[in-house]
C-alpha cells in the first residue's frame, strides 16, 4: 500500500517502507528503508527510526514515499498527539531546558566560588601557622629580594602565599612529608629559584628530577 501524497498525520508510529532524505555531514542523503516516522519534540524535527530500532534514528528533512508495512495504532496516537500539539510540547521543553541550564549554571559557579572560599581560607591558615612558628618576615623578605633579584616576572601572589610558607615549614620541619604537595614545585628547570632558595635554606643539595628531590626533602624531613 503506497500514500502517494504523504499525509505526516497518516504515517507517524506506522511500520513502513520509507523513502526520505536527510541532511548528512557531505550534504541531503536520500534513501529506501524500513522504520517508522516519528517526531522529536527534542529536535524539533521529524524522525526516522530504523526497524528494530526504537531507540536511535535521525532527523529527515523531506518524505518522497511511503508504503505500509504493518499498522501500529499505539504508536501512531502516541506520536500524532505529540505532532498535533509540537509548538505547546517544545515551547515546554525549551522552558525546561533553560531552567535546567540556569540551574546547572547557578550551581557550578558557586560551586567555582566555594572551593575558591575553601582555597584561600586554607592557605590563610596556612600561613598563619607557618607565622607561629617564627622566621617568617625576614624570611618572606629574602626570597621576594631573589624573585626581584634579575627584574624578571614573576607570580607575586603565588610566591607570598605558596613558596614562602611551604619553605618556613621545610625550615622548621613542620610538616610530616611531601605528599600534599605538586612534585613539579620542586622541578630545578620550571622553579630555579625555589630551587635554589630550598638548597640554600636547608643545606641540601637537590637533583634533575622530580621524584629525587621529593625523595633528598621527606629525607631532609626525617632526619
Amino acid at each position: 500500500m503506497a500514500i502517494k501524497a504523504i499525509s505526516i498525520e497518516e504515517i507517524l508510529g506506522h511500520l513502513g517502507e520509507i523513502e526520505y532524505t536527510s541532511n548528512g555531514y557531505f550534504g541531503n542523503i536520500t534513501k529506501v528503508e524500513e522504520g517508522r516516522v516519528i517526531y522529536s519534540v527534542n529536535n524539533q524535527s521529524l524522525f526516522f527510526l530504523p526497524k528494530g530500532n526504537s531507540n536511535s534514528g535521525f532527523k529527515i528533512s523531506d518524505i518522497h514515499d511511503f508504503k505500509l508495512i504493518r499498522k501500529d495504532n499505539r504508536k501512531h496516537e502516541m506520536y500524532i498527539n505529540v505532532y498535533l500539539n509540537r509548538e505547546q510540547l517544545e515551547d515546554e521543553y525549551t522552558k525546561e531546558r533553560d531552567d535546567n541550564y540556569k540551574k546547572q549554571e547557578q550551581l557550578r559557579k558557586a560551586h567555582i566560588e566555594n572551593r575558591k572560599r575553601l582555597y584561600k581560607e586554607a592557605k590563610q591558615k596556612e600561613i598563619q601557622e607557618s607565622k607561629s612558628l617564627g622566621g617568617y618576615d625576614e624570611l618572606e623578605k629574602d626570597v621576594i629580594e631573589l624573585y626581584e633579584k634579575d627584574g624578571k616576572f614573576y607570580n607575586e601572589s603565588f610566591v607570598k602565599k605558596t613558596i614562602v610558607p611551604l619553605l618556613n615549614n621545610l625550615i622548621h620541619k613542620s610538616i610530616p612529608d611531601m605528599s600534599q604537595y605538586p612534585k613539579h614545585y620542586f622541578d630545578k628547570k620550571r622553579n630555579t629559584k625555589f630551587c635554589k632558595m630550598l638548597e640554600s635554606k636547608l643545606s641540601i643539595k637537590l637533583k634533575n628530577t622530580q621524584k629525587g628531590n621529593i625523595d633528598i626533602l621527606n629525607g631532609y624531613l626525617k632526619k
